[in-house]
């Protein structure tokens, strides 16, 4: 259990911070502080990312019905947070500071896909499905050129804009 807390602990703070407050009991060092705020607020974000979407998607879901939901829309915000977190997981940058883009592609995904299904296009729906899986995996498997990936980052504002604005 010690290593469990430990590692938890971890995420938020670093190991100088960790001395700095479990060792030496210094619970007002400011670097350590402003590290720890900015951590846990970052850990926070990425949290409270993952239900963004979700009352979209139950809503989605119980109603079987998809009407008013733009797919062209959906897909170009797909490639938007797609793009922003293939470049962040290529550059090296923590989790912390691009994770909650991982559970928007996610719920974003799964939007799509049941605009696809419940408009009665199962087919389509199961090969986006698969395709959107291939294409995640070759951007964040290191297939693609960062300088690809640089230009997909630079293009996301168009990208959403394109999708709110024409739907």
């Amino acid at each position: 259990m010690g290593n469990f807390l430990r590692n938890l602990v971890s995420q938020i703070l670093s190991d100088s911070c960790y001395n700095e407050f479990f060792v030496k009991f210094n619970f007002f060092d400011v670097e350590c502080l402003k590290q720890t705020i900015s951590k846990a607020l970052g850990t926070g974000i990425i949290l409270g990312s993952a239900l963004v979407k979700l009352p979209q998607i139950l809503k989605i879901s119980n109603n079987k019905s998809a009407v008013g939901i733009s797919f062209l829309g959906v897909l170009l915000e797909l490639i938007a947070v797609t793009s922003a977190a293939s470049y962040n997981y290529a550059k090296g940058y923590p989790f912390s500071s691009w994770g909650e883009s991982v559970f928007l592609m996610t719920e974003t995904a799964i939007i799509a896909f049941l605009v696809l299904m419940y408009s009665n296009k199962r087919g389509q729906a199961n090969a986006f499905a698969a395709m959107y899986s291939l294409i995640t995996y070759v951007l964040f498997a290191g297939f693609v050129p960062m300088s690809v990936l640089w230009s997909m980052q630079i293009a996301n504002v168009p990208v959403v804009v394109c999708g709110k604005v024409s739907f």
